[in-house]
């Protein structure tokens, strides 16, 4: 009896335990966007974690615990909770503040946040994906085409509209600006979700295989986005590329002469000490640069996580990746991949076109053994996955499920694009100049073409396509030529 009430006891003080856990979001109080990379520290400035990509946190709080917990972020002003406030409160705002690095003067040996650099850039090849022997992921990728969160000013004009009495007699910009606000408030422009396979045997094989697809309007596997669509897979190449342009990576060597670096805050994860720095082009220097904050994790001088963006105010195009990494059977690698670009120039009423692109990184083998027979010319597979497979995928991927203005999109634009199945494969054709037709396509470059020789020439040319095999292509084709009067044909 007296070891049954022990062991009812212990199970008591291991729930006792295991409840003494605090999770929420933290969120931009004026944005109300997610706050990726926040960090949440005790009293004792040891114990703490850090929020995720999309500002979601979880912390093991010690039996006893009845201190602060502090919240800190390079861009927004610091706030200490009790305990009791995570207990109501799920949603933690956090207000922004600006740090401008020009403040804070060093010279080159006092600067404390260089020794750091240096390790990371040092350790650069220990951490870089490229160079392990191989590695494989399933990767989860939405991408979302929506307007930029309206001005206060807009907003008020907005419910001063709806006030009216009979908004039938408003103008027609008027009645224009509440339908542009009524559709805003309820779905997206446009989005699309993709599931992902990669197998990768360095150097230079690779293989990206379609398992889950999805796009508002459209069923062409060409509206798949994959992890590296928008940025590199990770951030230890001396230049970043962005929307086609090169970035000279903070994190490369003698960054320190062209980057200002500023230790803003130390914090904990597990038994590593992680610190993080905030950096911009230092002024002078003609670089094409970034801006943003970095945070290096003691445990091999690694990057844990990255926010990165155009320096350049003046630009019309603005984008900004976010990238988190996580120890995986001893390597760092990256684990969410997130990039938001603002098309400025675009505007509707008070509004700009945004893009927002989230892959999430999941089953990561490191090293695994994989054969070179499995790898081939084809480096994306986009071959579309049966209906009910593909709909399983996408569920079993999903971080959470869809939400009322992301179910819409798809439910009304599915429904307006059914009139325009055309527009569907006639896009497809244009950008692989084939015309599919079932397990065949016709290439379109046969048809018609204009050279000294045959002068105006007609023609056709049939294939199989990877809906017949994906290892074996064969078609012909045939033309006559105009100008020279002789029939030209073939096979593949």
């Amino acid at each position: 009896m007296r070891k049954l009430l022990a062991s009812l006891l212990l199970l008591g003080s291991a729930h006792f335990v295991q409840s003494q856990t605090i999770s929420g979001k933290i969120i931009d109080s004026v944005k109300v966007e997610p706050i990726a990379f926040a960090n949440l520290v005790l009293d004792d400035g040891i114990r703490g974690t850090t929020s995720d990509i999309e500002g979601n946190f979880t912390f093991s709080i010690p039996v006893g615990y009845s201190g602060m917990v502090t919240i800190s972020h390079v861009s927004y002003k610091r706030i200490k909770l009790p305990l009791s406030y995570f207990t109501k409160n799920k949603i933690i705002r956090l207000a922004p503040s600006v740090t401008i690095l020009s403040e804070v003067v060093f010279k080159a040996e006092e600067n404390p946040a260089f020794r750091i650099i240096r390790k990371a850039v040092k350790n650069k090849k220990l951490h870089n994906p490229d160079n392990l022997d191989s590695y494989q992921y399933n990767s989860y990728n939405k991408l979302i085409m929506k307007g930029s969160e309206p001005t206060a000013a807009f907003k008020e004009k907005v419910n001063k509209l709806k006030e009216k009495p009979d908004t039938t007699k408003l103008s027609k910009k008027d009645k224009e600006l509440l339908s542009f606000d009524s559709i805003t408030g309820k779905m997206h422009f446009f989005m699309s979700e993709s599931v992902t396979e990669k197998k990768v045997m360095n150097p230079g094989r690779s293989k990206e295989t379609l398992i889950g697809f999805r796009a508002s309007g459209f069923k062409s596997p060409l509206f798949t986005n994959v992890a590296t669509d928008y940025q590199p897979f990770s951030f230890y190449n001396d230049n970043i590329s962005l929307l086609g342009k090169d970035f000279l990576n903070p994190i490369s060597k003698n960054s320190e002469d062209r980057y200002d670096f500023y230790l803003t805050d130390t914090t904990y994860l597990d038994q590593d000490t992680v610190y993080i720095i905030q950096f911009e082009p230092r002024k002078g220097k003609l670089i094409t640069g970034l801006k943003g904050m970095v945070s290096i994790s003691t445990n091999g001088y690694a990057i844990k996580n990255i926010i990165a963006g155009t320096a350049d105010t003046l630009a019309l195009t603005k984008i900004r990746i976010q990238q988190n990494y996580e120890n995986v059977n001893g390597k760092w690698f990256p684990v969410q991949l997130n990039t938001d670009i603002d098309f400025e120039e675009f505007k509707i009423f008070d509004s700009h076109l945004m893009v927002q692109h989230r892959s999430f990184i999941r089953d990561i083998q490191i090293n695994p053994a994989l054969k070179k027979s499995s790898f081939g010319d084809i480096k994306i597979d986009l071959t579309l996955p049966k209906p009910e497979l593909n709909n399983e995928m996408l569920s079993k991927f999903r971080t959470r499920p869809l939400d009322s203005k992301e179910g819409q999109t798809y439910v009304t634009i599915d429904s307006v694009m059914k009139k325009f199945s055309w527009l569907d494969k006639g896009l497809e054709a244009f950008a692989t100049q084939a015309w599919p037709l079932g397990p065949f396509e016709i290439d379109l470059t046969k048809i018609a073409r204009i050279n000294s020789f045959e002068g105006f020439r007609l023609g056709a040319g049939i294939y199989t396509s990877n809906r017949f095999s994906k290892w074996l292509r064969l078609g012909g084709y045939a033309g006559y030529g105009f100008k020279d009067e002789h029939w030209k044909y073939g096979g593949e």
